[in-house]
């Protein structure tokens, strides 16, 4: 038989003191062991001195946790702490979420197909960019679980989102209308230019403005065609291509040019190019022709959408690039018109066209295509003025007619996780000047956006 060493009852009055301090450390209750009968002398002499110290323990450390205790604090902070509810104080929760729900699915029955990032710029642009991701990723989470909607990987590992049977019944119960776009999502190969064309159209929209895609303005154009693949109006600008001397397989002939989307402001039109991938010689050549048609009437959009003639004008030119190779080329292409415009004297050149380099920030763009940028190398922009003769009271004068804004897509915000630094506010949001596009220092300040929330809604 193995020998084991009994412990004398000092030993034992330690492991028993320390066990109470453990527990009254976590907030729990001691437990006592009785390891020997209660009728035992042994048990009876050694009960004098537990209940002696368990008793001064005791009153100590509740005269010290009556003292300083979280009690106290806690009462505190609940009389000087109140809690922002936000919306909520108009809105009951579960009808909030009733809400967002609806427009998500009208969100999906324009566009067809949808990621989290465009629900977080139609319904949340007003909160924080992770408080909005998140919130939108709730929503559609929600409505996975109804089978409103299906989710599809594209080929670029996106995550996106498309409208079911069940998602078009639940909007009808509202009284809107909805098609199902499972079948398109399942046949698409690479949305990414159709994806980020709808994220700028959805952020136009929440900084106040009307806008439209390029499907929206073909339908426009041709009201009385019911076939979207009949309609023949597909131009608004005619424009004369401007290659570049060393280009030999651009062509100058001239070509109706439509929007990837645009915006109604008060001064103008937004013009809106959506380059997600790098484009050709030609592709240049026919944005350096549109450049010279800055400042000129849009007729043809102005009859489609009743546009007054004072704001029908083309006032700027934003193209959006995601290829960073790309992005130097037009770069480049644009700083050669500005120097080989700057000694042009307006009033009596043919060209009558100055180029003119406003702004422009940093510059980091230097590694390959697949080069994981820093935030700072992803808010380059460079804006550039137009400038041209115009009549005036004394003959003609030099004059600002719109501006040219060359930015880079914000392609790190469907995965951004978050920094030290910018943890809730990464560069390419709404709190800073990025969306939807860099605004000129002589312009107004972009207006913050607002909840849309609460909507007067009613089940037919």
């Amino acid at each position: 038989m193995k020998h084991i060493s009994l412990k004398t009852r000092a030993a034992k009055e330690k492991d028993y003191l320390a066990g109470y301090n453990l527990a009254t450390k976590v907030g729990g209750r001691p437990s006592v062991r009785k390891t020997v009968p209660s009728n035992s002398p042994k048990q009876m002499d050694a009960a004098p001195s537990h209940t002696c110290v368990i008793a001064s323990t005791v009153s100590s450390n509740t005269t010290m946790r009556s003292a300083t205790g979280p009690s106290s604090t806690l009462n505190r902070n609940r009389e000087t702490r109140s809690v922002q509810r936000g919306i909520t104080t108009h809105i009951l929760p579960s009808d909030l979420q009733q809400q967002i729900a609806i427009e998500v699915l009208r969100c999906l029955s324009r566009f067809r197909i949808i990621r989290a990032v465009d629900i977080a710029v139609y319904c949340f642009a007003e909160r924080p960019y992770t408080a909005a991701r998140q919130a939108a990723r709730r929503a559609l989470s929600g409505l996975l679980k109804r089978g409103c909607v299906l989710s599809y990987r594209t080929e670029r590992h996106q995550t996106i989102y498309a409208m079911t049977e069940a998602g078009k019944r639940f909007l009808e119960e509202y009284g809107f209308e909805g098609t199902a776009s499972i079948r398109r999502a399942a046949n698409m190969v690479n949305p990414n230019h159709t994806l980020w064309l709808d994220f700028i159209t959805l952020a136009c929209e929440a900084r106040g403005m009307s806008a439209f895609t390029e499907s929206e303005i073909i339908r426009a154009l041709n009201p009385d065609v019911t076939n979207f693949n009949k309609m023949k109006k597909r131009g608004i600008v005619e424009v004369t291509p401007q290659p570049s001397a060393n280009s030999s397989t651009a062509s100058r002939r001239k070509i109706k040019l439509l929007p990837d989307a645009v915006a109604l402001e008060d001064d103008g039109i937004t013009w809106f190019e959506i380059d997600a991938s790098r484009r050709g010689p030609a592709r240049v050549a026919r944005l350096m022709g549109l450049i010279r048609k800055i400042g000129a009437p849009v007729s043809e959009l102005a009859t489609a959408y009743s546009i007054p003639i004072e704001q029908s004008s083309l006032a700027r030119l934003s193209i959006h690039a995601t290829n960073p190779s790309y992005f130097r080329l037009l770069r480049n292409r644009l700083m050669k018109e500005v120097r080989e415009t700057q000694p042009i004297i307006l009033t009596e050149s043919d060209n009558n066209l100055r180029v003119v380099l406003l702004e422009k920030g940093d510059e980091v763009l230097d590694g390959g295509d697949d080069h994981p940028f820093s935030q700072a190398s992803k808010s380059d922009h460079y804006i550039f003025e137009i400038w041209r003769a115009r009549d005036c009271a004394t003959g003609l004068e030099d004059a600002c007619v719109g501006h040219v804004i060359l930015q880079l897509l914000p392609t790190w915000l469907p995965n951004y996780k978050g920094s030290d630094k910018e943890k809730s506010n990464p560069a390419g949001w709404f709190e800073q000047n990025y969306l939807p596009y860099h605004r000129p220092t002589s312009l107004e300040k972009w207006p913050m956006p607002r909840s849309q929330f609460p909507l007067n809604l009613r089940r037919c």
